[in-house]
């Protein structure tokens, strides 16, 4: 007779194995405008295949990377892949629903939200940072902002 422990233990076994995790986010969430966001696909599988993204929500992907994280604690092994896309959108954007593939399965991803803000000023009584430039050309390969 088998027992109603091990029988629920390779349910759970089976069931962990077959799912997969997938986590999107924009970090951090809120930026100010200049500023670069990093946009993350994570599962808790190797055998992972992440979309190819060239823009998200109208703003151009300025690099990509990668990692993979494998850790075991008392015999449990926790699996984390990652892919990052580093975007500078001058606007708010959301990101669209992209499809990743983990173990032959395909996942589509949720849509999430990077809100841009303006630059303010601190209004404090003691100090005011100003900086003003002395050069009108900038150096090649130098960024003009106008």
């Amino acid at each position: 007779m088998i027992r109603l422990g091990s029988v629920v233990t390779i349910i759970f076994l089976l069931t962990t194995s077959i799912f997969s995790q997938v986590v999107v986010e924009f970090f951090p969430k809120v930026i100010v405008k200049g500023e670069q966001a990093e946009f993350r696909i994570t599962t808790d599988k190797q055998n992972t295949i992440f979309p190819q993204i060239d823009e998200i929500g109208g703003s151009p992907v300025l690099t990509t990377r990668s990692s993979f994280r494998s850790s075991s604690v008392n015999g449990k092994e926790q699996l984390s892949n990652t892919k990052s896309y580093i975007v500078a959108p001058s606007k708010s954007i959301k990101s669209e629903v992209f499809l990743v593939t983990v173990n032959g399965v395909n996942h589509k991803t949720k849509v999430v939200d990077l809100k841009v803000q303006k630059p303010t000023q601190t209004n404090t009584e003691n100090f005011k940072f100003e900086i003003t430039a002395s050069k009108n050309q900038v150096y090649v390969g130098e960024d003009r902002k106008s």
